[in-house]
C-alpha cells in the first residue's frame, strides 16, 4: 500500500510554480498570459512619472521662485505642500476600497490635468501676487490630486494583477520601469523649459494626465 500523497502546497493552490520567479514570468509572457497585466502595470507606472509629479517634488522650490516667491518662502511652501500630499494619501487609504480604484483614478487624473493647466496659465500672467498665488494653488491641488490617484494606485494595482507564481517578478519589473521613467522625466524638465517655456511644459504634463484617463478607461 502506497503512503498517502502530501497535501498540495499553497503555491500549487495559487497557480503552481515558484512564487515570484523570473522564469515563470518569461514563460507567461511567451504564452501571452502575462502580456495584459504587464502592459497595465508598466503603463500605469510610466504615466505616474511622466505626469510630472517628481518635477513638482524635486523642482518645487524652483517653481515657486519662478512664480516670484522668495527663496525662503519657496522652501517653506514646498514643505507645506508635501504635508498636504501626505494627508491626501491617508485619505485615499480610507476611501479607495469603498469608492473603487477606477473612479478614484478618474477623479484624481482630472484634477491633476486641471491643476497643471492652471499652473501653465499662471506663467502666462504678468508678474505679481495673482500669478504667484495661482501657481501655489495649482501645485497644491496637483500634488493632492496625485495622492488620490496616480500616486499610490499604480503600486496597489500592480500587486493585484499578477498571478502568485510570478507576482514578485512582475511587480519588480513594473517598479524598475517606474524608476527609469522617473530618471528620464527628471533629466528632461529643464531642457523642456527652454524648448517649450514654463507654460508649454506644464500644458504638456496636463496632456499626459488626460492620456492617463483614457488609459484607465481602456
Amino acid at each position: 500500500q502506497q503512503p498517502p500523497s502530501p497535501p498540495p502546497s499553497s503555491q500549487a493552490q495559487n497557480g503552481g510554480g515558484e512564487d515570484g520567479g523570473w522564469r515563470a514570468l518569461f514563460l507567461a509572457l511567451r504564452s501571452g498570459e502575462a502580456r495584459q497585466p504587464l502592459l497595465v502595470g508598466a503603463g500605469l507606472q510610466i504615466l505616474q512619472q511622466i505626469s510630472g509629479i517628481n518635477v513638482a517634488v524635486y523642482y518645487g522650490p524652483k517653481i515657486f521662485t519662478m512664480a516670484h516667491f522668495s527663496d525662503g518662502a519657496s522652501i517653506f511652501l514646498s514643505a507645506s505642500v508635501s504635508g498636504a500630499q501626505l494627508a491626501a494619501t491617508l485619505l485615499l487609504s480610507q476611501v479607495v476600497d469603498r469608492v473603487g480604484r477606477r473612479i478614484m483614478s478618474y477623479i484624481g487624473c482630472a484634477l491633476m490635468a486641471l491643476s497643471l493647466v492652471a499652473l501653465g496659465v499662471a506663467f502666462l500672467l504678468p508678474s505679481g501676487s495673482a500669478m504667484g498665488w495661482l501657481a501655489l494653488s495649482a501645485v497644491l491641488f496637483f500634488r493632492v490630486a496625485f495622492s488620490l490617484s496616480l500616486g499610490p494606485l499604480p503600486y496597489i494595482i500592480c500587486a493585484e494583477i499578477f498571478p502568485g507564481r510570478y507576482r514578485a517578478a512582475g511587480v519588480s519589473l513594473c517598479w524598475g520601469i517606474n524608476w527609469i521613467s522617473n530618471f528620464v522625466v527628471s533629466l528632461t524638465f529643464l531642457p523642456l523649459l527652454r524648448v517649450l517655456s514654463e507654460s508649454g511644459t506644464f500644458f504638456a504634463y496636463a496632456a499626459v494626465c488626460v492620456l492617463a484617463i483614457a488609459f484607465v478607461k481602456l
